[in-house]
């Protein structure tokens, strides 16, 4: 999505910030773990470091998405969707499919997403940031095809 244009916050876990204007999005810009068979369909980033991994070893590489994309990484933002992804498991479509989600579907993979094992200012206010962010913003599946290239 950045070699599309789209701004970076985080990989996995960016923070959730809910204020008198709703929720916004805090960057965690901490470096992408991405594995190496994944990787490969970007020409710009890094490959299998050594030939002598097999093919099906699952390795991860961690990047820096600034180092390939300059000027990606914003400091905050009004979240405009929710994209819940399913990953391609080699017998899914070619082409991605987006489906919008329910807001208690939204929900419902938030949590499972994002449950604090320890929060260190209590849990306090997570279930409500959580659902505020899910009721005010739209949420999608993203069930993700062989191409990339596709994507709406």
């Amino acid at each position: 999505m950045v070699r599309a244009g789209y701004h970076f916050l985080g990989d996995d876990k960016p923070a959730v910030l809910s204020d008198t204007n709703g929720p916004r999005i805090l960057a965690f810009p901490e470096p992408v773990n991405g594995y190496v068979d994944e990787l490969h369909r970007f020409d710009e980033l890094p490959h299998r470091p050594h030939e002598a991994f097999p093919a099906d070893f699952p390795l991860k590489i961690s990047f820096d998405v600034e180092t390939f994309w300059p000027g990606c990484v914003i400091p905050s933002a009004i979240p405009a969707a929710l994209f819940f992804p399913d990953a391609h498991d080699g017998d899914g479509p070619a082409a991605n499919i987006i489906e919008p989600i329910s807001g208690a579907e939204g929900l419902r993979r938030l949590i499972e997403l994002n449950w604090p094992v320890r929060l260190p200012w209590g849990f306090d206010g997570f279930l409500d940031t959580m659902r505020d962010l899910a009721e005010q913003t739209p949420c999608y599946q993203l069930i993700c095809g062989t191409e990339l290239d596709d994507l709406p």
